[in-house]
């Protein structure tokens, strides 16, 4: 997992954000709001190191801003896509990238931004976006940005999640979840072909386009991806092994407080 996570070159660590913009838009105010939430946000100006685990420390390097321009809207996608595609280098604090691209003639702009998953996910996207807005607005008009709330930087971040830890009842936890999952079949894998079974095996199977667009047309419908990659995964165990009655463990951010933000003001 930490090898995945520090791998720039990894496509699937690469979170993307992007925008059709038609009409005016001012792309030195846009590079200016970049460049503001890049030094608000420690983690997006971080580099990160360590062997056993991901370190941030600040880096004090500039957050990429590319800009480029083309002559049919093709060739506008080819080319942020080419942008959005390239490796980071963590290590040299290389996080994220924004990439501005203009279609001539005419004013439709293409903007997206790509950033890494060490220091992004889908709870942060709400985040990123609504402060690149306030910042462009601000430095359109010639201002400053005000933001709303300060942000702790890594260092503080990782003192006062070590501090909630130390304030949190995990055993009482462990005990809730004991009780809770307590019953839970155990799930019976069948055997490989010619060898006896020795345990779990771990799969991975990257979404093919057929399978990814399943996925999007239940999310049209009105049900999470999460749901419906999690109901896929449910039929394939039921199907191989004949069991309908098991537990799927599923990942979280551990964002279930507000104590953190809080606490950082």
């Amino acid at each position: 997992m930490l090898q995945h996570l520090r791998s720039g070159a990894d496509l699937a660590n690469h979170c993307v954000l992007s925008w059709a913009v038609t009409g005016p838009l001012d792309p030195v105010a846009l590079a200016a709001a970049v460049a503001d939430v890049h030094r608000r946000h420690g983690y997006l100006s971080a580099r990160y190191e360590s062997e056993d685990e991901l370190l941030a420390v600040d880096s004090g390097e500039p957050v990429e801003f590319v800009r480029l321009a083309a002559e049919a809207p093709e060739q506008a996608e080819r080319m942020l896509a080419e942008q959005l595609l390239q490796p980071f280098d963590l290590g040299a604090g290389q996080v994220w990238r924004a990439v501005l691209v203009r279609e001539q003639p005419g004013e439709r702009w293409l903007f997206a931004v790509a950033v890494h998953h060490a220091a992004f996910d889908g709870w942060s996207q709400h985040l990123l976006s609504g402060e690149l807005g306030l910042a462009y607005s601000a430095r359109r008009s010639g201002r400053e940005p005000v933001f709303a709330d300060p942000v702790p930087g890594p260092a503080r971040t990782h003192r006062l999640l070590q501090e909630l830890a130390a304030a949190v009842d995990l055993s009482a936890q462990r005990a809730y979840w004991a009780r809770t999952l307590a019953g839970v079949p155990a799930l019976d894998w069948p055997a490989p072909a010619g060898r006896a079974q020795d345990g779990p095996t771990r799969i991975e199977y990257p979404l093919t386009e057929e399978l990814r667009a399943g996925a999007d047309a239940a999310r049209r419908q009105g049900t999470g991806l999460l749901a419906a990659l999690a109901d896929a995964v449910w039929r394939t165990v039921a199907e191989q092994t004949g069991q309908r009655d098991f537990a799927l463990g599923v990942p979280v951010n551990l964002r279930g407080t507000q104590e953190l933000p809080r606490r950082a003001a």
